[in-house]
């Protein structure tokens, strides 16, 4: 993995010019598949090699370059009309996420902090490359894969006859927004009936950019009549009524982050947001560690959630606890398993470390809970065979034989 060189949070920016400026690139019809970040170094190493000769004044950069590949390059060579490259960093620099430096020459290159990334037909703002501060908010492969596992299971939900209506639903370590507004997608898609979707994090800038991601993707925020109806208050940083939140840190005994946030005194606002195409499924933002931001007495239809899962000390956003990097999800089924509603579903995609001798430690736990008659494991598939292989020269990894990818649904009995 990327190795991290900063604990230093990078600068929040202004939400607008980044709402504006993503909605510039889905008019320009603007596509990027996110890669890992050893094939992105590859694809960077493989350019700079090219160019090494050559002045980046000289070089012309797209919109693909400059929001995924996050090259550096300099002013006037977005291959773009002046009026346009004058907008498109414009918006970057009103946000606050146009990096500035002096290449080898002594000249000013200039670099976006902030990436874009599409998934189906809807756009993704996540952080720069690489991903290097605590505080980065992250789309990768793994994305793709847990939105693979979301739309199976509400296909599968759509063609169960008497399914448990989705009342209200939590994407734990929410990141950039993915999981839940893919939820809420495909729910409309698939005719699924869905109240509330709320996005969890205790990384605030992720709960800033899925703010952002939302309103791309069409949601607008409800005013505060409307906020009140909904339960939701931003007094003394508590929720009421059935969407409540606390703010609280930690994460219940495991290694106090949720994805990567690491804030003391959390500020950002509980917030609703809806679609005018579908104003009764609602989009709740709010800090929260697992299931904090709602009370014992919410009735819980669906959990989402793609962990970190990695065994590190030195990836503070990427370590999954104990157990290999499984603690944190192991503590999410849980959560789940005292707090859905019966016929409610946990929806998890995870990597697991295989023990030598094949040994599937998640899977043995979620055989503990099938056998005790708590839960129904509905479906239980690795989704990619071989990830991160290089992390097995790690010390944490001594006694593994290949890390996997695994989606997991589980049915509350």
């Amino acid at each position: 993995m990327v190795q991290q060189n900063s604990t230093t949070p990078t600068t929040t920016p202004k939400s607008a010019p980044l709402v504006a400026l993503a909605r510039y690139l889905l008019a320009q019809k603007y596509t990027y598949t996110t890669i890992t970040p050893e094939s992105h170094k590859i694809v960077l190493d493989r350019r700079d090699e090219k160019l090494k000769n050559v002045d980046l004044g000289d070089v012309k950069v797209t919109l693909r370059d400059v929001f995924g590949l996050n090259v550096w390059f300099t002013r006037k060579c977005l291959d773009l009309g002046q009026d346009e490259e004058g907008r498109v960093l414009g918006w970057l620099e009103e946000a606050g996420v146009l990096e500035r430096r002096k290449d080898a020459n002594g000249s000013e290159v200039i670099r976006s902090g902030v990436r874009f990334s599409t998934i189906g037909t809807s756009l993704y703002m996540h952080s720069s490359f690489p991903t290097a501060f605590n505080d980065s908010v992250f789309l990768g492969p793994d994305t793709y894969r847990y939105v693979d596992l979301i739309r199976s299971f509400v296909q599968r939900l759509a063609s169960t006859p008497n399914a448990i209506k989705i009342k209200t639903a939590i994407d734990i370590g929410a990141g950039s927004g993915v999981g839940g507004m893919e939820l809420a997608r495909f729910c409309g898609e698939y005719g699924v009936e869905v109240e509330r979707v709320v996005l969890g994090d205790i990384n605030e800038k992720a709960l800033e950019w899925s703010l952002v991601n939302a309103q791309v993707a069409g949601y607008v925020p409800v005013d505060e009549e409307a906020n009140a109806k909904n339960g939701a208050t931003t007094t003394n940083g508590t929720l009421n009524g059935n969407g409540g939140a606390t703010h609280s840190n930690g994460t219940n005994g495991t290694n106090g982050t949720e994805t990567n946030g690491t804030s003391d005194k959390p500020h950002f606002p509980p917030t609703t947001l809806i679609q005018p195409t579908t104003p009764t499924t609602h989009l709740h933002l709010a800090y929260s560690s697992y299931l904090s931001t709602l009370p014992s007495h919410t009735p819980l239809s669906l959990i989402l959630s793609n962990p970190p899962y990695m065994s590190s000390t030195t990836h503070l956003y990427s370590d999954g606890g104990h157990s290999s990097g499984l603690g944190m999800s192991l503590s999410i089924i849980d959560a789940a398993v005292e707090r859905l509603l019966p016929g409610g579903h946990l929806v998890l995609y995870t990597g697991v470390a295989i023990l030598d001798g094949g040994r599937d430690p998640l899977k043995e736990y979620v055989t503990g809970y099938v056998e005790k008659g708590r839960v129904e494991c509905v479906e239980y598939r690795e989704m990619e065979v071989d990830i991160w292989g290089h992390e097995l020269r790690e010390e944490g990894y001594r006694d593994v034989e290949r890390m996997c990818a695994v989606g997991c649904v589980l049915r509350k009995v």
